[in-house]
């Protein structure tokens, strides 16, 4: 999580992160990358701990209107 944070806050302009079968990210990834990355278009999450508490932060947050490919596959808490 804090790897993923200290990119998001320094890579403002982030478009895409592809981050598929990393487990231990969890709904703190996706708030960081949700609050620091308005422009983020892609974000592949397969895997990572995320439940829809996480999902609901992302869908709040601006980059919301710009994503438009988002992969949860195998993340257990999403429903």
């Amino acid at each position: 999580d804090a790897g993923i944070a200290s990119v998001a806050q320094g890579c403002r302009e982030l478009r895409c992160l592809d981050v598929r079968g990393c487990s231990q990210l969890t709904n703190t990834t996706v708030a960081a990358l949700a609050k620091n990355c308005p422009q983020l278009q892609r974000l592949l999450i397969s895997c990572a701990n995320v439940d829809d508490t996480g999902l609901n932060v992302l869908a709040a947050a601006r980059c919301a209107e710009h994503l438009v490919d988002l992969d949860v596959t195998r993340c257990r808490g999403v429903t």
